[in-house]
């Protein structure tokens, strides 16, 4: 195989990396609120590692999220988040893997 078909693998970031990015893109996004989404999506990541889920949520998801409450701040968290795993109600294994990350970190799917 040449070197156009190289695989690259790029580890996780780290959760100082991630809040940092998800602050530059919610400026208005409580530091609380970005704190919570960096340690659900630490779990997610976790829990994908584990095996439990099969998609690996990223920080592009999480960057959705903020976007979101950046913008629709009255819709909070969970109407944030909606837009991510919206998708994943379809699948009732999915969602319950869901509700329980996030339930874990006092937030309702």
């Amino acid at each position: 195989i040449s070197d156009i078909f190289s695989c690259h693998i790029v580890p996780p970031l780290d959760a100082l990396s991630q809040e940092r990015i998800l602050k530059r893109y919610g400026p208005n996004v409580p530091n609380m609120m970005i704190q919570s989404l960096v340690r659900i999506w630490q779990d997610l990541r976790e829990a994908h590692e584990k095996g439990v889920m099969a998609y690996p949520f990223s920080v592009r998801e999480a960057v959705s999220v903020v976007r979101h409450l950046n913008e629709f701040p009255s819709d909070g968290i969970e109407g944030a988040v909606e837009n991510v795993i919206a998708f994943d109600r379809l699948d009732t294994v999915v969602l319950k893997q869901l509700a329980k990350v996030f339930a874990h970190h006092g937030v309702p799917v």
